[in-house]
């Protein structure tokens, strides 16, 4: 009678190798995927910036023609879509994990610039309260800012009286010093590593 014997050993081994080496694989993968990704993210965030500068841009002719219309830039983006002639469609911010549109923060006094302002790479808006609270946020995504704020994301200061009351109660000098804070700390620049907000100002 012939007897046939097992040997359990290699198997055994066979198995613990494979093991081990889709684990190597696995981890590789994650490797590549992890580099890509890090290889790829600034050519996708210079993509988007130059959407939202293309739409600045166009968002600021229009602010401008209206300015030479009625002497005074609008108090929200509204009322230049309510005119075909100044913007026909509304542009969306990439930014914005809901792709909402741009906030607005229109001049504060008649001599002051207004802001366009893009989420920016961090995808949230980092306007300090005094700019926020006078902002036009309509088109904007509306959890993006606090829900004291309206669950509509309508701004608080919705008409041009309520806005000119939010103006009057900074002075000019405050104001200036307020935008100018924000715009050093609270904008996108890539030197200093600071993902913030994109803000283009309108003259």
């Amino acid at each position: 009678m012939q007897v046939t014997r097992r040997t359990i050993g290699p198997k055994s081994s066979q198995r613990g190798m494979t093991v081990f080496e889709l684990t190597i694989v696995l981890l590789i993968g994650l490797i590549i995927v992890g580099v890509g990704w890090m290889m790829t993210r600034p050519a996708v965030t210079q993509t988007k910036l130059s959407r939202v500068r293309e739409d600045h841009r166009a968002l600021a002719r229009a602010l401008s023609n209206y300015q030479i219309d009625y002497a005074s830039k609008p108090q929200d983006l509204a009322t230049l879509r309510s005119h075909d002639s100044y913007l026909g469609s509304t542009p969306l911010d990439p930014f914005q994990r809901n792709r909402g549109g741009y906030v607005y923060v229109p001049s504060l006094y008649p001599d002051m610039p207004a802001l366009l302002i893009s989420a920016g790479p961090d995808g949230d808006f980092d306007l300090p309260p005094e700019l926020l609270r006078i902002a036009d946020i309509t088109m904007a995504s509306p959890d993006m800012f606090p829900p004291s704020r309206g669950t509509n994301g309508s701004s608080a200061m919705s008409d041009s009286s309520g806005q000119a009351a939010e103006a009057g109660s900074l002075s000019q000098e405050a104001a200036l010093g307020i935008i100018s804070a924000y715009l050093y700390l609270g904008s996108f620049n890539a030197e200093r590593g600071n993902d913030g907000d994109v803000i283009t100002i309108v003259h």
